[in-house]
C-alpha cells in the first residue's frame, strides 16, 4: 500500500516501541557544581567588514545573566571569552582548563556564537586528503582567523571539530555531564533563503589548499556526500554529552540585526542576537516549560527553540544525544528550578494572510487583493512573498516561473505564473490548519524526523517518531508544498488504537521523496484524549483544501478539547 503524497510516497509499515521509555530526570550528587564557558566572536579583523556579526557579544552577555538569574549558576563558575579574548589559543586553553576547574559529576555548559564554515561548496569538497582520521568535521572561526592567510595557515587557525573540539569534550565526557550549544552554521546554504537575511557562514577561499575539513562540527555521518568513506563515525561519540546546533547540514544560521528590528522581528531584550541564541534565551526564560510543571527538559527546550527560530528563519536547530541513551532528551536542563509557574508556549498570530510582491511579481497585486482572507503586506512584513525566479531556472523550465517565500525566509514553493494565485488561495485555508492549537492543554506531543536531517532530495527516505506525555490517539498529517493534505497516520483501522504514555510510535523509513520537489512541507501531529469519529473518514486520504474532506478535518478539530499538537517542517531541494 502507499500514501498518495505529492512529494512523499510511503511504504506502509509501522513498528511500535513496546518497551517503556522512562522519562529520566538527571539527579546530581550534592557536591555537583554547574560550570559554563561562553564564547562569542562578532568582530573578525581578518575578514571583510561586511562579515562582522552583531549578535555574538550580546549573546554571551545575555546568556550569562540568564544562567545566573534563572538557572542557578554561580557567576564565579562562568568564563566568558568575547572578540579579542576568543583567539584560537584562548579558546582551546579555556577548554583545556575545564578539566582542572571542574570535578567528576559536575555539569559543564559550552557555548559558541560566531562564524562557522565547512566544505560544502564544490571547490572545497575536492580536497580529498584525510589528515584527521575523517573527511567529515566542520569548524568555527576564532577571532584571529584571517582569510588573507595561505590555505595552510587558515587551516591551522580554524577550530576544527574532530581535531580540536572532540578530544577535549571526550575527556570531560567520561565523568561529567555536558551540554554544548553552537550558534553558527557549518555549510553553504544549499537551500534557498532570502538575500535580506544575515547569516553566520563564511566561505573560505581554499584554492591551492592541501588539507581537508569535513561536514559537521558534531561529527554527523555524512552519507549524502559523494566522497563519503565506507566507514563513518556514529552520530555521537559521547556518553554524557548533548549538543544543540543552530542548523542542520546544508542550512545557514542567521543573525538578528538592528536594521530589521522591529519591522521584521523582535528579540528577547531588544539587542542583536543569533537566531538560535535568541530562541534559547526565550526558552530558558520559561517558554520551554510547555507543560507548566516548573521544569524544562532538553526535549522541551529543543521544541521551543525550533518553533521560535521557524517564526522568522528557515534553518532548523538540531538536538543530538548519545545514540545509546535517547532518554537523555527527557533529562532536566541545568537542573532547572522547580515549583515556579512558567508561562506556556506563545500562541501563533492569526488574521489575514499578508502577501507581498517583489520586482516583476508586482503584476499580481491587483488579483491578490481580491482573494478572500488576504491583505497586502510589504517586503518587511509578510506571510508570503512572491518573487520571480532567476533567469537560469526560468530558462531551464521554459515557463514564466515564480517563487513563494515564507516569513522565515524559507522557500514555500516554486511554480508557474498560472498557478500562483491558486497556491495563495490554498495557503489561506492551510493557515487555518497550521494555526490550530489548544493553549490550555496540560500535556505535550513530540514528533521527530528519523533519517536524514536538513534538506531532502529526490530518493531520500525518512520516518517519524512520536512521543506523548499522556495516553492519546494520534493523527499525523502532511501538508505538501502544493498545499495538499495527506493523512499519514492512521492509514487504516489497525492504526486507530491508543498510544500509551511512554510507549511511543516509531515509523522508520516509511516515506521517500519522489519527483523534483522544491519547497517547504509541514508535518502536524495531533494527540486526542479520545478517538474522534471522523478519523475513520480521514485515515489514509489525500485531498486539497477545496475538497469536502478538508472541511471535515477542520470541523472535527474545532469540536475537540484538551488536544495537544506539534508541527515540523520538511525542506526539499533539487539534487544538483
Amino acid at each position: 500500500m502507499s500514501i498518495k503524497m505529492t512529494s512523499l510516497k510511503a511504504k506502509r509499515f509501522i513498528l511500535m516501541c513496546v518497551g517503556l521509555v522512562l522519562c529520566l530526570i538527571a539527579v546530581f550528587p550534592a557536591h555537583a557544581t554547574r560550570h559554563a564557558l561562553l564564547i562569542g566572536v562578532g568582530n573578525y579583523p581578518g575578514l571583510p567588514p561586511r562579515l562582522s556579526l552583531e549578535g555574538p557579544v550580546s549573546d554571551v552577555t545575555a546568556l550569562k545573566k540568564m544562567l545566573v538569574s534563572k538557572q542557578g549558576f554561580d557567576p564565579k563558575n562562568i568564563v566568558t571569552l568575547t572578540d579579542s579574548q576568543a583567539t584560537k589559543d584562548g579558546i582551546l586553553a579555556a577548554l583545556d582548563n575545564l578539566s582542572k576547574t571542574t570535578s567528576p559529576d559536575d555539569f559543564v555548559f559550552i557555548y559558541f556564537s560566531g562564524h562557522g564554515t565547512s566544505p560544502q561548496d564544490e571547490a572545497t569538497r575536492k580536497m580529498k586528503i584525510n589528515d584527521m582520521g575523517t573527511f567529515y568535521t566542520g569548524a568555527v572561526l576564532p577571532f584571529d582567523f584571517s582569510a588573507a592567510d595561505t590555505p595552510e595557515k587558515m587551516m591551522d587557525k580554524l577550530i576544527i571539530g574532530y581535531r580540536d573540539i572532540r578530544p577535549r569534550v571526550e575527556k570531560l565526557d567520561k565523568d561529567r555531564r555536558i551540554f554544548g550549544v553552537f550558534d553558527s552554521c557549518y555549510s553553504e546554504n544549499a537551500f534557498r533563503s532570502l538575500d535580506m537575511l544575515a547569516t553566520r557562514h563564511v566561505t573560505i577561499p581554499w584554492a591551492g589548499a592541501k588539507k581537508n575539513i569535513g561536514d559537521s562540527l558534531i561529527d554527523e555521518s555524512p552519507t549524502t556526500l559523494k566522497d563519503a568513506p565506507t566507514t563513518v563515525s556514529p552520530p555521537s561519540p559521547y556518553e554524557n554529552t548533548i549538543f544543540l546546533s543552530a542548523a542542520s547540514k546544508g542550512e545557514p544560521a542567521n543573525d538578528m540585526v538592528q536594521r530589521d528590528m522591529p519591522q521584521r522581528y523582535t528579540t528577547f531584550d531588544g539587542n542583536s542576537h543569533g537566531a538560535l541564541s535568541n530562541a534559547l534565551l526565550i526558552a530558558l526564560d520559561g517558554d520551554a516549560d510547555m507543560d507548566g510543571n516548573g521544569r524544562i527538559t532538553y526535549r522541551e527546550l529543543h521544541k521551543s527553540v525550533r518553533l521560535k527560530v521557524a517564526e522568522n528563519f528557515s534553518h532548523t536547530p538540531r538536538l543530538l544525544v548519545p545514540e545509546n541513551r535517547p532518554s537523555m532528551k527527557d533529562d532536566v536542563v541545568f537542573q532547572a528550578k522547580r515549583g515556579e509557574k512558567i508561562r506556556p508556549e506563545p500562541s501563533i498570530p492569526t488574521g489575514p494572510l499578508k502577501v507581498a510582491t517583489k520586482g516583476s511579481a508586482k503584476r499580481f497585486i491587483s488579483a491578490v487583493t481580491e482573494i478572500p482572507g488576504v491583505k497586502l503586506g510589504t517586503e518587511n512584513d509578510f506571510d508570503l512573498l512572491i518573487k520571480a525566479v532567476s533567469a537560469e531556472i526560468e530558462t531551464r523550465s521554459g515557463q514564466d516561473m515564480f517563487e513563494l517565500y515564507l516569513a522565515n525566509g524559507g522557500l514555500l514553493a516554486e511554480l508557474p505564473a498560472s498557478t500562483v494565485l491558486e497556491r495563495i488561495k490554498a495557503q489561506v485555508k492551510v493557515k487555518k490548519l497550521l494555526e490550530k492549537k489548544w493553549p490550555n492543554s496540560n500535556s505535550n506531543v513530540f514528533i521527530e524526523i528519523l533519517g536524514k536531517q536538513g534538506i531532502l532530495f529526490e530518493g531520500d527516505s525518512l520516518g517519524f517518531s512520536i512521543d506523548t506525555e499522556s495516553d492519546a490517539y494520534i493523527l499525523l498529517v502532511n501538508i505538501d508544498h502544493a498545499g495538499n493534505i495527506n493523512v499519514v497516520y492512521p492509514y487504516d483501522d489497525s492504526e486507530t488504537g491508543i498510544i500509551k504514555k511512554g510507549q511511543g510510535l516509531h515509523m522508520p523509513g516509511v516515506c521517500r521523496v519522489t519527483g523534483e520537489c522544491l519547497g517547504t512541507e509541514y508535518l502536524k501531529v495531533f494527540a486526542f484524549p479520545s478517538l474522534p469519529a471522523e478519523i475513520s473518514t480521514l485515515m489514509g486520504e489525500s485531498f486539497s483544501p477545496d475538497e469536502p474532506l478538508f472541511n471535515t478535518l477542520l470541523t472535527m478539530l474545532d469540536q475537540q478539547k484538551n488536544v495537544v499538537t506539534s508541527t515540523r517542517t520538511l525542506k526539499t531541494e533539487r539534487r544538483q
